[in-house]
């Protein structure tokens, strides 16, 4: 499912909803510059994702802030992945693909009768 209403750092994201990516935001090459993260795409910090593609490595930066509709996602310290060699694109169809990471404590509701995507926050699981 794609998806309008997704932001980071206040720029507007469309973006393929991934319930197997562990990542939180991938934003694809042909987005980076539009949304302002050309700085943040240079970060050396890389991180595994054995899901995805067969097991690929991405390049991982801090993201300022991240939501849905101005609903914060990502947790305190929300995290922004950019792909690598090995990475399949998806020829600018969309900005980005979302995963579990950036809907923690968040109830996600696919409303596929009605093609809407509702997110709303959920009680943090107390140890």
């Amino acid at each position: 499912m794609v998806a309008n209403g997704f932001e980071i750092n206040g720029k507007k994201v469309s973006a393929q909803v991934d319930t197997m990516y562990t990542g939180s935001l991938l934003v694809y090459t042909a987005s980076i510059e539009k949304l302002g993260l050309s700085d943040a795409a240079k970060t050396t910090e890389i991180r595994k994702f054995l899901l995805t593609d067969g097991g690929v490595n991405m390049k991982a930066a801090p993201a300022k802030h991240e939501s849905f509709h101005g609903l914060p996602l990502g947790g305190a310290h929300p995290k922004v992945y950019f792909p690598t060699e090995g990475v399949h694109e998806p020829d600018g169809l969309f900005d980005a693909t979302v995963g579990l990471e950036l809907f923690q404590n968040t109830i996600v509701t696919f409303d596929l009768h009605g093609m809407n995507l509702i997110l709303q926050k959920g009680q943090p699981k107390s140890s």
